[in-house]
């Protein structure tokens, strides 16, 4: 009978997992032009499902009750995870114009 440990080929498959990642936001970045800030928004937040399995929901612009100022906002992803944590998602596409000016 043989015994063989699975972590081998686990670390291989998440090796493998990160450098097409890396690869996909790297040809996302030098091509950052043909992307449309909705499609951009969902490549991330689908890269961020698969590096955070965790997450079992995904609801794009859900309303959010700003109980400071009395209004409802929209926030791009609201991810909830197996325990029922929720994390609210901002994404933006990357720009070459400044995000903060003087």
């Amino acid at each position: 009978m043989r015994t063989e440990t699975v972590a081998p080929a686990i670390a291989e498959f998440e090796t493998h997992k990160f450098e097409v990642i890396s690869h996909k936001l790297k040809g996302m970045l030098d091509d950052e032009e043909h992307y449309s800030e909705k499609r951009w928004q969902a490549e991330i937040v689908d890269i961020l499902k698969i590096l955070n399995p965790k997450y079992i929901g995904v609801f794009p612009e859900p309303p959010i009750h700003d109980s400071y100022s009395g209004v409802t906002r929209r926030v791009d992803f609201l991810l909830v995870d197996a325990g029922g944590s929720v994390d609210l998602v901002e994404i933006k596409k990357p720009s070459d114009s400044a995000v903060v000016t003087r």
